[in-house]
Formats: C-alpha cells, structure tokens, sequence
C-alpha cells in the first residue's frame, strides 16, 4: 500500500525507529530486529557524563549511559536494572499509532534485546495499546537477527590501529533457526 509508512531499524537503528513512530503520526506500523527500549548515549562519546544519540526537532532526546561496572552485555543489563519505570529515557511505544513487530534474542551478546522487547511489550500491554504487537524471541540467536545462513557469535575485525572483537552472542545454528 503505497499511503502506509512503515520504518524498520536494527540494534541502534531500533532505537530510531521506535522514537520516529512514537514522534510522528504518519507512520502506520513499525518493525524492530534486536530492539532497544530506552534511548542510549551516542557511542564513542568521549563526555562522562554522555551525549545523546538522538535528536527531536532539534532537542536532544534523553538517553541512558551505559554503566562501567561490567562489560559486554551487563553493562546494558546493570544499566537497565536501575531505570525507574517513567525514566525520560523510555521510548514511548504507547504513542505509536500502528502495529508493531518485535524480533529479538534471550543470546544475544550486545545487548539484552530479549529483555528489552519483552518490556516493549510489557509497556504496550499495560497502556492497552490498541494496535497488533507481535513479539518474537529466540533463545540462542545472535544480535545478528537479519542476513542469511549461519553467522559467527564472535567477529574479530581488523583495522591498521587496532583489532576489535565483539561477541554477538547465539550460536550458528540459533540464529540460522532464527533467520528462517
């Protein structure tokens, strides 16, 4: 239909869409793969006491800061743990006007996306949202809900200064399920 709006993020891309179809009416439907439910900091800030990663009409959308008390994924789980429920942080999802897609992992290894989408849903349900949510969580996927085949939970790349390795969690074979 070509008069329906429908945005589709990614991990942080998740945190954009959700803020898009919270912020504008126009949008009829949204869908989220590794989904966040809080707005985060912008990465590779180099402020302690963080920078938002977002804007809305010109503002600076408020963001939480990762703790540094853990690493990996705990440091999004610890962070989230101590959000109160009406933390200015938390995306709106009650204001979206359509319906909504959630896909995510309980193995996920950037981020507890499981957790995050299940809040989604927790928040939509206890605001009586009146639009389909569809929630989707697979035990041993990776943050690397989209593509195709099997994918690596542990990527090492290479750059000339340094040489990163991120662990996004699952195994092959979960998030392969996960992808058909």
């Amino acid at each position: 239909n070509s008069t329906k709006i429908i945005v589709i993020g990614y991990s942080r891309g998740s945190e954009a869409a959700l803020l898009t179809a919270s912020s504008d009416p126009q949008v009829n439907a949204v869908a989220v793969f590794s989904p966040s439910s809080v707005a985060w900091g912008a990465l590779g800030s180099t402020d302690p006491t963080g920078k938002s990663g977002w804007s809305l009409q010109g503002r600076p959308v408020p963001f939480l800061v990762p703790t540094n008390e853990q690493s990996g994924v705990e440091v999004f789980r610890s962070s989230l743990a101590r959000v109160p429920r009406h933390n200015p942080a938390r995306i709106p999802v009650e204001r979206i006007r359509g319906p909504i897609l959630l896909v995510a992992s309980d193995g996920d290894g950037i981020w507890p996306s499981g957790a995050m989408a299940r809040q989604i849903a927790k928040e939509l349900d206890a605001s009586a949202f009146r639009y389909n949510v569809t929630l989707l969580v697979f035990n041993h996927a990776s943050h690397r809900l989209l593509g195709i085949g099997p994918s690596p939970p542990i990527q090492t790349y290479k750059s000339p200064d340094q040489t990163r390795v991120i662990n996004f969690g699952g195994t092959p074979d979960g998030t392969e399920a996960a992808r058909n």
